[in-house]
């Protein structure tokens, strides 16, 4: 039996539709796997979103659990603020007879912080223990202002060089707010 001879040409053909065919069925197998990874994306993304309506009412009631209190505390602040003149003398009326009652010899200035602030800043000097500097800090939380401690700078005697000279070691700087 003699084999056929294939012209060039046919012999192309059939290489080209050969080449063709393959690289068909890699971008259709390429394609089905991308498809089934698709397919396994969305189906753990449904599984997510059904999660996160449930979330998202948990959440919102939550957030609701938690505002509700807020106008009441903001209320309440405002409050500790003073409204008039006479509410910043009575604070430096109610400050002075703190460091009386405590007996501490009180140094009280009225300092600018910062012109943008609503508050009104003092800077309060005396001299004592850390001991007293607790007691101080105590009273003034007892007080019926809002008051924020800026600053505290407390030099302890023990090793102070200057034991015969009692000059006031606790300087505070604080803030009272203004409406």
């Amino acid at each position: 039996m003699d084999l056929v001879q294939l012209p060039n040409s046919l012999k192309r053909l059939i290489f080209v539709s050969f080449l063709l065919i393959l690289i068909s069925t890699f971008v259709v197998l390429f394609m089905g796997f991308s498809l089934i990874g698709v397919r396994h994306d969305i189906a753990s993304l449904t599984k997510f979103l059904d999660k996160a309506d449930g979330i998202q009412a948990n959440f919102e009631r939550s957030l609701q659990v938690y505002t509700e209190s807020t106008q009441e505390i903001v209320d309440y602040l405002l409050s500790l603020r003073p409204v008039s003149e006479e509410g910043y003398i009575n604070f430096i009326a109610s400050t002075e007879e703190v460091a009386q009652r405590l007996g501490l010899d009180l140094e009280l200035n009225s300092i600018v912080l910062d012109s943008k602030s609503k508050s009104l800043a003092y800077k309060l000097s005396f001299y004592g223990s850390f001991g007293d500097l607790d007691r101080v800090l105590r009273e003034f939380e007892s007080l019926p202002y809002f008051i924020r401690i800026y600053s505290i700078d407390f030099e302890d005697l023990k090793f102070s060089k200057n034991d015969e000279n009692q000059s006031k070691n606790v300087n505070l700087i604080i803030q009272v707010y203004v409406k």
